[in-house]
């Protein structure tokens, strides 16, 4: 990852710890089910600290409720389809990596029984075929816990696309979440990486020089606020 200010010594992210207020909202499942995308205003910050050349946009959003939580995804400005990983093997193509912890721990270095990571296979083309999109539930590397993986089934998944991007939305039950509880934990730990032939890699935070992806102590805080 290239820093605006390569004369530091320590990169920016590791100045503050990035802290998101992500809002309440009914109906997020149902919207989803009933193959809407629901309307989150708040969208999720730059973290990348640094400027892109790229004239493609790509918009994240986080919304929650007491049943659960809706993550948003909005690529324009798109050139070419995206041509994502398969069910079998999501890392062969296109994809978007969310890690989760519920519980927001900041002092455990490895993935626990609260950290979730979800593989989002946007919608594109394989060879002359489309795909729609797909989340996954993968094992974090490193994590000792064995939880029986969620199926792409079990997690409503919402795509329309067009010919200059696409837009997913995905509602991921409380029941697929072990530790959400936002009556007593109001945030949770989040990371995500987006690995796209056009747009390049993307990231929530720190770069791929560290081990975000397996390190929970590094992934932003959001905030769950009514």
């Amino acid at each position: 990852m290239n820093h605006s200010s390569d004369h530091l010594l320590i990169p920016a992210e590791f100045y503050f710890q990035a802290s998101v207020e992500i809002p309440w909202q009914a109906d997020l499942d149902k919207d989803i089910q009933h193959k809407k995308h629901p309307k989150i205003d708040n969208e999720l910050p730059n973290l990348m600290f640094e400027e892109s050349d790229s004239k493609n946009t790509v918009q994240f959003f986080v919304a929650w409720n007491e049943e659960g939580i809706c993550l948003q995804v909005n690529a324009e400005k798109k050139n070419f389809p995206s041509q994502p990983g398969t069910l079998t093997d999501p890392t062969k193509g296109d994809r978007i990596d969310f890690f989760i912890d519920t519980r927001d721990l900041k002092t455990n270095h490895r993935a626990s029984k609260f950290c979730h990571r979800f593989t989002l296979l946007p919608p594109g083309t394989r060879g002359k075929r489309k795909q729609s999109a797909l989340m996954i539930e993968q094992e974090i590397s490193g994590n000792r816990t064995y939880r029986e993986m969620t199926q792409p089934e079990q997690i409503p998944t919402w795509d329309s696309s067009s010919k200059e991007g696409y837009q997913v939305s995905c509602w991921i039950s409380k029941a697929y979440l072990e530790g959400y509880d936002p009556e007593h934990v109001s945030s949770l730990g989040f990371y995500y990486v987006m690995y796209d032939g056009e747009y390049s890699t993307r990231l929530f935070g720190v770069g791929e020089n560290f081990p975000a992806t397996t390190d929970p102590s590094l992934w932003p805080s959001l905030k769950l606020v009514r």
